[in-house]
């Protein structure tokens, strides 16, 4: 997975990926559920609260991502997964 895209339809939170798609449900804040996968996707923020980055954990795998500077439409936003920081939890 390089890309992922967050995006909002009808009211709901939804990741997808050439992976796949899931729905996005809220626990706390800024942790969600990947619904589809059973894992979480943590957005992470700067210094001003803004969203510049996601830290993904779906079973074995963890992904962390920066926010890309374009949005794909004005309801998604595009991140795109750090090449060096794909790892396999053991």
């Amino acid at each position: 997975m390089t890309e992922v895209q967050v995006v909002i339809e009808n009211d709901t939170l939804w990741v997808n990926s050439d992976k796949g798609n899931s729905e996005l449900r809220r626990i706390e804040k800024d942790i969600f559920e990947v619904v589809t996968y059973t894992g979480t996707a943590t957005f992470k923020r700067d210094e001003h609260g803004k969203v510049n980055g996601l830290h993904f954990e779906v079973g074995n795998l963890v992904l962390d991502g920066k926010k890309s500077e374009e949005p794909a439409s004005p309801k998604s936003d595009k991140l795109q997964r750090s090449p060096e920081n794909k790892k396999v939890k053991q």
